[in-house]
């Protein structure tokens, strides 16, 4: 019986043994799991944070990498790094053991605040996750020697966050963590907790119970941690950091709200839609910097919220623009009220940093239509809204109304057909000849674009031309009337091989006075056609060259050596033509029209363009009057000494076909005049 009582014994403290040691074991690894998946969580949402924090640090860093791309410590030490070094700092506060790093799609690491990390290349499943577009977490582990030769486990968890494209060529960001203290601590608890296997099973509970009420503690502050992070995520996803107000996604999600109660009968009212923008911020933050515009955005903020009832929402929707939500409105006057009430409010100056700034407001108002209405719809109907009220000027307010919809859509429309009208080639060229008043004879004529639109006919130039500069197709455009106005130069030059001094007038706009490549298109145009740059005659106005008169004349003087006659064109109207004559050296003169008309008319008229013609003459400049119509007025400038005439006197803008026969019937009536006084 002793023996079978031992045996009993025995075996019942070999089962508490192994039950014990099972359960240990198993808690052991459960705990581990579960802290790592804690830590892991905790580290993804620290990696978003400060993704966030520091994206607009990306490109800067972008052009660092690009200017040292073989050396990584002049990256670091450059005004970027430096910036995003302090950035990482800022949103890693108390943290020593801490590397962030961003690679390129192929693994490559473009920066890290750890110099030795830079330039080489990560091979990891978790970094193709990322890569793919999708968030990964990884925990690695390793031996380090320390100064005594002692090897020591480490372990860092590792999160992987993919990039937007247009953080290129970052593609992946990553923060890692040493967090080998905190595991070790873990691992020392579950050892302690693994020595009283040997002891009573009260004891074995009691000791258990303890390490699961530790773990549990553990939990609890892991997971108060991660509602804190999870906490800030959701004020940088839904507020603005700069102002504090509703950020533009807060404000699309309240509309919609709003919208589904109107469905459901639970509003009492209509609501407005206002769009605000500022009409001087950038001139003010160029001039004064980035943090005096911040805290104008945050005063600009605070007044407009004076403006509001406590149910309605004031939300910064990005740059210097804010929408405002008016709840339950009577009528549209309550709306309109607000906008004057807010225009009252931009009335005082603002105080920043230490200078008294005046600013003033465009807004954009509209109101909400009823169900099948949309909240993109309507702040899009606000912001055409606004749109037209800073057409108007500084300071103004607009309501939508379906009129204004109908011009934007057409303002679209047209935009669209003039691209398709470049790829067609519906653009063409009529010519208005120029002529010597002395011999009678046509020395050149002025290429004026038309639009041969499918719908609406032949358009002239005003009906197209300022929407082409304004979306940036105003280039090609003029490279389809310079190439055709030098290919029918060709064709009347054969036409009238005597006649060598002919030329062609091309009107130039202002984009093209950038740089070196403006200058490429006119030289290789001619060379294509096999002409000699004194065949050509840009036309200028003052405005073309009014933003940059340094790259102008640098790129003027290469055209004239080239012998490119340059003109510039309505001369009296601007404030600047007679310095620019000076600074640029123009060829030659056109009398603006309007001076012409009312030359007959205008005793003060009639000396401007003497004036201007006698100073041409004097410093050996071509005088061209436009828009002569009559006998009268031709006889007029002859008279003052006016070299050159244009005009409906002479003839219509012609097509390039009919140029020839002008030329002709011009030079058929010379010699007749010629015989006559012979």
């Amino acid at each position: 019986m002793t023996k079978l009582l031992q045996s009993i014994w025995l075996a019942t403290t070999i089962l508490f043994c192994l039950l014990g040691g099972l359960s240990l074991w198993s808690t052991h690894n459960s705990s581990t799991m579960a802290h790592q998946e804690a830590l892991e969580r905790e580290n993804q949402l620290r990696a978003e944070l400060l993704k966030r924090s520091i994206a607009p640090l990306f490109e800067p860093m972008a052009q660092a990498v690009a200017q040292y791309p073989a050396v990584p410590s002049r990256r670091l030490e450059s005004p970027a790094g430096q910036a995003l070094l302090s950035a990482i700092d800022d949103n890693t506060p108390d943290e020593s053991d801490i590397s962030v790093a961003l690679y390129d799609a192929n693994g490559k690491i473009l920066f890290s605040n750890h110099t030795y990390k830079i330039d080489k290349t990560l091979e990891s499943p978790a970094f193709d996750q990322a890569i793919g577009g999708s968030a990964s977490n990884h925990i690695d582990q390793f031996t380090t020697a320390d100064t005594e030769g002692e090897q020591r486990e480490q372990t860092w968890v590792v999160s992987y966050l993919p990039l937007p494209e247009e953080a290129l060529p970052f593609a992946a960001i990553s923060l890692e963590r040493n967090h080998t203290q905190l595991l070790a601590a873990l691992a020392q608890k579950n050892h302690r907790a693994l020595m009283t296997e040997g002891l009573a099973f009260i004891a074995f509970y009691v000791a258990l119970m303890l390490s699961l009420s530790v773990i549990l503690r553990n939990f609890r502050r892991s997971e108060a941690r991660h509602r804190n992070l999870e906490q800030k995520l959701q004020e940088h996803t839904f507020y603005d950091q700069v102002t504090g107000l509703p950020n533009r996604q807060n404000f699309i999600e309240r509309l919609e709200y709003l919208f589904k109660s109107s469905a459901e009968g639970s509003l009492n009212g209509p609501f407005a839609v206002l769009l605000t923008d500022l009409d001087s911020f950038k001139v003010i933050n160029e001039s004064l910097g980035h943090q005096a515009g911040n805290q104008l955005l945050k005063s600009v903020g605070h007044r407009l919220n004076r403006c509001v009832g406590p149910n309605d929402l004031v939300a910064r929707m990005g740059g210097d623009e804010y929408g405002l939500i008016i709840e339950n409105i009577d009528d549209v006057t309550e709306a309109i009220q607000t906008a004057k009430n807010i225009h009252e409010q931009f009335q005082e100056p603002y105080m920043i940093q230490g200078h008294r700034v005046s600013e003033s407001i465009s807004i954009g108002v509209a109101i909400s239509q009823g169900q099948n209405q949309t909240a993109e719809e309507l702040i899009r109907d606000a912001d055409i809204a606004m749109s037209r009220a800073k057409q108007n000027g500084r300071g103004h307010y607009e309501l939508f109304n379906v009129e204004m919809h109908q011009e934007a859509v057409n303002r679209i429309e047209l935009e669209n057909s003039i691209r398709h009208g470049l790829e067609r080639r519906e653009f063409f060229n009529r010519y208005h000849p120029i002529i010597d008043v002395e011999s009678g004879l046509t020395v050149s004529a002025e290429a004026l674009v038309r639009w041969n639109h499918p719908e609406r006919g032949e358009l002239a130039p005003n009906h197209f031309i300022p929407l082409a500069e304004e979306i940036g197709l105003v280039k090609p455009l003029d490279q389809q009337v310079l190439d055709k106005a030098l290919a029918d130069l060709c064709v009347w030059k054969k036409h009238f091989p005597e006649h060598s001094g002919l030329t062609v007038n091309v009107n130039h706009s202002a984009q093209h006075f950038h740089g070196r490549p403006s200058l490429e298109v006119i030289l290789n145009s001619l060379e294509a056609h096999s002409l000699r740059g004194r065949d050509l005659k840009l036309e200028l106005t003052e405005s073309s060259i009014l933003k940059n008169d340094l790259v102008a004349s640098a790129l003027f003087g290469e055209l004239r050596k080239m012998g490119v006659h340059l003109c510039m064109d309505d001369f009296g109207t601007g404030f600047s033509s007679l310095s620019y004559l000076h600074k640029l050296s123009f060829d030659m003169l056109k009398i603006d029209m309007s001076f012409v008309a009312e030359m007959l008319y205008s005793d003060e008229a009639r000396k401007i363009v003497h004036s201007i013609i006698e100073m041409g003459n004097h410093l050996g400049l071509g005088v061209t009057a436009e828009g002569v119509e009559t006998q009268e007025q031709l006889d007029i400038l002859k008279s003052m000494g006016c070299r050159y005439a244009q005009g409906y006197l002479f003839s219509k803008p012609l097509l390039a076909e009919e140029i020839p026969d002008f030329i002709q019937k011009r030079i058929d009536a010379q010699s007749k005049t010629a015989e006559n006084l012979a």
